[in-house]
């Protein structure tokens, strides 16, 4: 039997010259999609994700990768496999999939993919077969899928992209920036590299107000416009120098050695070095040497008195705080958003980790199986908040990067959108689509224009940027997936609806609010055409519910200054780590 694997970027007209019995898409796509290829194709067709254990798989990576704790540490103890591997953690969530999707082909297929792909080189690994790859126009498909990324793009977030591929450690960017003049202001940093972390940190910073901050930029997406009287901002460029090679040279022999021992003792591993994955560490490794010595800089030019990390996942913002722990600095880490699943495979390496409610608490604690003597409960920055009256004339769509969650960006919104335009017309309502900071106005415009008539497109406004008071007054009911805009909506008195058929794989966010009274459950497409109905039983004047815990700036000042007792840092095995450094 013919089984065809469909590559996330490939459509389904890769699939239609061939007779499958088959097709597994390895993208993300709703179910009514995959029941439009199955008709078209006359066969069985399959995610991928399908193969997906939830939070049990993100416990069982936890466990592969902190195999490789230990070893890779520098001369400032830092550990680069621990820091980095935060990175690979997707690869290793899908060679989960791609393990189980072996068992069911094994011994009884012939398969074909779209192109070439790491995930079907490991899929061939582990079924010891030959996979014929149709490279039918594939370096044409290459430059349009350039292209396309491109014309998605607003012109901040392309310059972005083109500075991380290119000048990954600062290089040309250090050349341009300003001078590096020594402080003598003490100051707690606020390390970003995304303006959601910015505007967290900074909004922490503005609760105490005795106190000063220092808000170092990453990138440029970084930057926010002001600030208040108590927080200094500086670029992390003009901290960057050149590296010492002896020393890369000396941590690539490290790795070398390390996974070489990985791969013969972990099967996840094997296959991911078949696979080609590991590649990446030693380009990574570069790029966080580089980094470290930045943030080096950073402390020894300023009068760094403590660390506050909105993003301890993040490696621009993860150093400077594995940095500060080490000089036994008082060290406070938070998340920007409402939830973090990541929070269960992480290293935790903050005296205390911030939780903004209840919600968040119980998440960390019985899904992530966070410690809860490393919780400290300070409140969220922003507090409750309040819509004041207005028309109630828009109906607010929270969007979401679901690329990042292996969707099919045109296949989500195809089935969406007709869905939502039809519902806000029935409740006579304008529908605006509230962009994610990591999405651009741009590319939904060329989206919209693909997938609806150009009179449709006209019937849908846009957002970007920061949520407005004006835009929270009109919205008579939101919907989002995931979103924390959830949250905000609830405290707002704000009806939300959750759309739970496009949720993540892993993280359960969608349950998690739902499980305290944060919006309404949507479970399919069809759930949408229930909303009027849903909306009569709201009132007419609803009172929002408190969601977020009310910030104790007293308990945040102690805990930013030290007084609070702190949390032990992670100890290397020094045994382990001697082995592979000699």
């Amino acid at each position: 039997m013919k089984a065809l694997l469909v590559h996330s970027e490939d459509s389904i007209a890769s699939a239609a010259n061939g007779s499958w019995q088959w097709v597994i898409d390895f993208g993300l796509a709703p179910e009514s999609t995959y029941r439009r290829w199955a008709a078209d194709l006359g066969c069985d067709v399959t995610s991928i994700y399908a193969f997906s254990g939830g939070m049990a798989d993100v416990r069982e990576i936890q466990h592969v990768l902190q195999s490789g704790n230990g070893t890779l540490v520098d001369a400032h103890g830092l550990d680069w496999w621990d820091i980095l591997s935060v990175l690979l953690a997707s690869n290793f969530q899908n060679l989960l999939l791609l393990m189980r999707l072996a068992t069911r082909l094994h011994g009884r297929w012939q398969l074909h993919a779209t192109r070439p792909d790491a995930l079907f080189t490991a899929l061939a690994y582990l079924l010891e077969s030959k996979i014929q790859v149709h490279r039918r126009q594939l370096g044409l498909r290459e430059v349009r899928r350039y292209a396309r990324v491109g014309s998605s793009l607003d012109l901040p977030q392309l310059r972005q992209v083109v500075q991380d591929k290119f000048d990954p450690q600062h290089s040309i960017r250090r050349r341009f920036a300003s001078r590096v003049r020594k402080s003598a202001v003490p100051a707690i940093l606020l390390p970003s590299a995304y303006i959601n972390v910015s505007r967290t940190a900074v909004n922490y910073a503005t609760r105490v107000p005795d106190l000063d901050f220092l808000l170092v930029y990453g990138r440029k997406t970084s930057i926010l416009n002001s600030l208040p009287a108590n927080v200094r901002a500086v670029t992390l460029d003009g901290y960057f120098t050149r590296t010492d090679r002896s020393e890369i040279a000396q941590l690539d022999s490290v790795w070398k050695r390390l996974s070489e021992a990985l791969v013969r003792t972990r099967d996840e591993f094997s296959v991911a070095n078949t696979a080609g994955m590991l590649d990446r560490m030693p380009a990574l490794l570069r790029w966080g040497i580089a980094l470290r010595d930045a943030w080096l800089n950073v402390f020894a030019n300023e009068d760094i008195t403590g660390c506050l990390c909105a993003d301890d996942s993040n490696p621009y913002s993860r150093v400077p705080l594995i940095l500060a722990a080490k000089r036994n600095l008082p060290t406070v880490a938070c998340h920007h958003g409402a939830l973090d699943y990541r929070m269960a495979f992480k290293t935790h390496y903050s005296d205390h980790y911030l939780t903004k409610s209840e919600i968040e608490r119980d998440y960390l604690r019985r899904v992530c199986e966070v410690p809860p003597e490393l919780l400290a409960s300070a409140g969220a920055p922003t507090g409750e908040r309040r819509s004041a009256g207005g028309e109630r004339s828009t109906a607010v769509f929270f969007t979401e990067p679901y690329n990042a969650w292996g969707w099919r960006m045109d296949d989500v919104y195809r089935e969406l959108i007709p869905g939502l335009l039809t519902m806000a017309q029935r409740c006579g309502l304008k529908l605006v689509l509230k962009l994610h900071p990591f999405e651009s106005t741009r590319g939904h415009e060329r989206m919209l224009k693909r997938l609806i008539p150009r009179s449709a497109v006209a019937n849908i406004k846009i957002v970007a940027g920061p949520c407005s008071e004006e835009l929270w007054r009109s919205t008579r009911f939101a919907m989002t997936v995931q979103s924390t805009a959830a949250l905000e909506c609830a405290t707002r008195g704000i009806p939300v609806f959750l759309c739970t058929w496009l949720s993540d794989p892993y993280s359960g966010y969608a349950e998690q609010f739902a499980h305290f009274g944060i919006g309404h459950m949507l479970r399919s497409p069809e759930g949408m055409a229930r909303i009027p109905e849903l909306l009569e039983r709201h009132s007419k004047d609803p009172v929002g519910k408190p969601v977020w815990d009310n910030l104790d700036s007293d308990k945040l000042r102690e805990l930013l200054l030290g007084s609070a007792p702190k949390q032990r840092m992670p100890k290397l095995d020094a045994e382990r780590a001697g082995a592979f450094a000699s």
